[in-house]
């Protein structure tokens, strides 16, 4: 082989043997071995795939009462709040998710359904943990009355919107 074709193999071997490293793999836990009765659900150990609700305070603790939040949760808007007048012409967005590259996407629906503004942002953080993200939704000011705010990701999968979290509020 050529000297420059045996670096580049090279390269390629040592990049796929840190890759493979470094790598996080995890096997599915095998029910035989747990003392476990029929039927019943073990929780995942590692905590992060849980997410908690949003405490009134903001953060992520639960507040106290709380049942933990389904683990699909990975978009949480703390403004608007649902039923929240919001003024016509534009309103700002916040809130923290944990999506594809930080990208969040928002659109605002008028009574009928028809998008009448929409974008996205990227919330500010470190990838793969929640972060805050902030917008500001300009629309048309002519219209007022109910709409429908949402929120969501888009599936690096198959482009579809998920984890969509939809808020009812009022324009005017």
């Amino acid at each position: 082989m050529a000297p420059f074709t045996c670096g580049i193999a090279l390269l390629l071997a040592i990049a796929l043997q840190s890759c493979n490293s470094e790598a996080d793999v995890r096997q599915p836990e095998d029910s035989t071995d747990t003392a476990m009765p029929a039927g019943t659900v073990q929780e995942p150990a590692d905590s992060s795939v849980r997410s908690p609700a949003m405490s009134p305070d903001g953060t992520d603790s639960p507040a106290s009462g709380d049942e933990p939040a389904p683990a699909v949760i990975n978009i949480r808007v703390t403004t608007p709040t649902p039923g929240q007048h919001v003024a016509v012409g534009g309103f700002r967005i916040a809130g923290t998710a944990r999506t594809f590259e930080n990208n969040v996407s928002y659109r605002i629906n008028d009574s009928t359904g028809t998008a009448m503004a929409g974008g996205n942002v990227m919330s500010q953080g470190e990838m793969g943990q929640f972060n805050p993200f902030e917008a500001r939704l300009h629309m048309r000011a002519s219209y007022s009355g109910p709409a429908t705010l949402e929120v969501f990701q888009i599936s690096a999968k198959d482009g579809s919107e998920i984890d969509k979290v939809t808020i009812p509020v009022i324009v005017g």
